[in-house]
């Protein structure tokens, strides 16, 4: 996307002009929310956090979940939000939730610092007065996809079971049902849910 000298042809920089990534270098490339047109992964972290935890970005009069605020490429990987002509962010707004005040952001890059995640999770728990049985759970994934991910799948598995290792490991491969790589990248259909597990796991330990 940013490298239009080895890499000419991009649907996001340049539409219709096809992927340099399909069939090219693509280890860090989405594995999630793809298309024929763009397998660009998105890679922010911020935005992970406010998906997993039902934030409203406010654009003026009009307002929108996180969520809808990032578009998948479909068709048209050009647009990547929805603002509209005339439209500016003036405010996020995060709803308070007990799981948000029990919770964690965990990234697994290949070096320390200055790196896009090659898999991360933005992990949230409520549990109920015994400790140990989940009420809430809050989970959505970076590094994986064309826009941060909400992994719904991951959460209503294991919401009102007990905080159990292996359950949660079994749940958490949920993270990356429909992935699709395109080689290098295949990766991160093995790490993803190995993040998330850890995740929930350290967070549910939480005092």
């Amino acid at each position: 996307f940013r490298d239009p000298a080895n890499f000419p042809a991009c649907n996001k920089r340049e539409p219709g002009s096809g992927c340099s990534a399909i069939g090219g270098v693509t280890r860090g490339h989405a594995v999630l929310g793809t298309s024929e047109a763009c397998i660009a992964m998105y890679p922010g972290d911020l935005a992970v956090a406010l998906v997993a935890f039902d934030a409203t970005v406010h654009l003026g009069e009009r307002q929108l979940s996180v969520d809808d605020f990032f578009l998948l490429p479909g068709t048209t990987p050009e647009r990547e939000h929805a603002i509209q002509p005339g439209e500016m962010i003036t405010q996020i707004s995060i709803p308070a939730s007990a799981a948000a005040r029990r919770s964690t952001y965990l990234k697994v890059r290949d070096r320390q610092s200055y790196e896009f995640a090659a898999a991360s999770a933005a992990v949230g728990i409520e549990l109920e007065a015994d400790g140990r049985t989940i009420r809430d759970l809050r989970v959505a994934l970076g590094g994986v996809a064309t826009k941060p991910w909400r992994a719904r799948a991951v959460e209503e598995a294991l919401k009102g079971k007990v905080l159990e290792e292996d359950a949660v490991r079994r749940a958490s491969l949920l993270a990356v049902e429909g992935a699709v790589d395109h080689g290098a990248n295949h990766y991160k259909i093995e790490l993803a849910p190995r993040v998330v597990a850890r995740a929930i796991l350290k967070t549910g330990a939480m005092a």
